[in-house]
């Protein structure tokens, strides 16, 4: 992969996101395009925000995903930023294959 970012740069806009829910269910249709690898694992959602910014942060969550109960961000290292990006076109590719 090739990026034309510095590292400070491309490390602060990948964040790890846990958001609990309510109740168990499945990944919302209304799923932005910068929100990668989605999972639902049960009352849990995963999943990396490729642009993330703080402004406004935890209104967009509660906007697409309206039970959300807590909200957990992590930074992210670099080896998880790659595979969460290869994992993201490797879906992306499947989808288009279909």
């Amino acid at each position: 992969m090739l990026f034309e970012e510095s590292m400070s740069d491309l490390t602060a806009r990948f964040r790890e996101v846990r958001v609990a829910r309510e109740a168990p269910a499945d990944v919302p249709a209304n799923w932005p395009v910068d929100w990668l690898d989605p999972r639902a694992e049960a009352a849990m959602l995963r999943f990396v925000d490729s642009r993330f910014s703080e402004a406004g942060f935890a209104e967009q969550i509660r906007g697409v995903i309206l039970d959300a109960t807590r909200l957990d961000v992590a930074a992210m290292g670099l080896r998880s930023i790659l595979t969460a990006l290869a994992r993201a076109a490797r879906i992306r590719a499947q989808a288009a294959a279909r």
